[in-house]
């Protein structure tokens, strides 16, 4: 799969996990129909089937859903993963370090 999205827990508490200014300059949707763990389910899928996970890149909205997949090998880009680990850098702000969060299973590409 590419990218996760926002997750399920994402959309149940937007403000708490995403940051209230962000959800009020994205307004994301808040129906948890909308996340990719509720749309693979709708497709008869297990969501246990979703072995690896792509991310074009580390925004919020974009990995948001991978506690959903917690199975699922996560792929990024060296030069993305570099970014968001460099406490210096302005970018890792918008990144998977929003809720100081580290899964421990990414394989940078």
């Amino acid at each position: 799969m590419v990218d996760s999205g926002l997750g399920t827990a994402d959309r149940h508490d937007p403000e708490g996990r995403l940051g209230a200014e962000w959800v009020a300059y994205a307004q994301p949707a808040r129906d948890p129909e909308e996340s990719a763990l509720r749309q693979i389910v709708r497709l008869g899928l297990d969501p246990r089937d979703v072995r690896h996970l792509v991310l074009t890149h580390l925004h919020r909205d974009h990995t948001g859903g991978l506690p959903d997949f917690p199975g699922a090998r996560v792929h990024v880009h060296p030069a993305e993963y570099r970014v968001v680990t460099d406490p210096a850098d302005p970018h890792r702000r918008h990144s998977l370090d929003r809720s100081g969060r580290r899964t421990g299973r990414t394989a940078r590409c």
